[in-house]
């Protein structure tokens, strides 16, 4: 993103940024992202495109933006004084029920855009944003490096949402966290690496 922090918090660059988010969230499930352009966000988002360039280098930019706004809703900072598999439980909670919250919008977003480049950019972005978040609280007891095995846990934790919200599969909470334990412990515990 071009404005730097202080920058941000201007009346008038938060509105702008509010105002292209908004474009991004009611154009996505109606069109691939792929396809999307620069003048498709700006029309809806009723700016200029000389606008949309003083806040964002391209569309990824503005998508990048948009996924630090949810990661920011999910508050994962609240999590890092917690036990490991605490911090595991908690993060798919939060995940989970944010999905779910919005489960039409989502289901429609990801139908629209299930194989595209935005999509696993996403998923590489939160990866990235919660190993950044978690490095220092976890602690690994056997052989493997920390930021491995937060990747693992992390990736783990999007392949059980993506079972449940992509693959449609009708799967409560309960029953959620009772596939992510099976999944734990016959990976981290086997291999000398417990969580907790």
């Amino acid at each position: 993103m071009k404005l730097s922090a202080k920058q941000q918090t201007s009346r008038q660059a938060q509105r702008v940024l509010h105002d292209f988010s908004l474009a991004l969230r009611d154009l996505l499930p109606q069109q691939e992202f792929e396809r999307m352009t620069v003048n498709d966000l700006c029309t809806a988002a009723n700016y200029p495109r000389s606008t949309f360039y003083n806040y964002f280098e391209d569309k990824y930019d503005l998508l990048n933006y948009a996924a630090g706004q949810v990661i920011v809703r999910l508050d994962f900072d609240a999590l890092k004084t917690l036990p490991e598999a605490a911090i595991l439980v908690a993060a798919f909670d939060r995940i989970y029920q944010l999905i779910d919250a919005h489960r039409d919008y989502v289901t429609r977003v990801l139908t629209r855009n299930a194989e595209c480049r935005a999509r696993s950019g996403l998923s590489d972005y939160l990866l990235a944003t919660v190993r950044k978040t978690f490095v220092d609280s976890f602690k690994t007891k056997g052989q493997l490096p920390t930021e491995l095995l937060i990747d693992h846990c992390f990736a783990t934790i999007l392949l059980v949402l993506r079972w449940i919200f992509v693959d449609e599969h009708d799967v409560g909470l309960d029953e959620a966290h009772r596939y992510l334990a099976s999944l734990y412990g016959t990976t981290l515990i086997s291999g000398g690496n417990e969580i907790g």
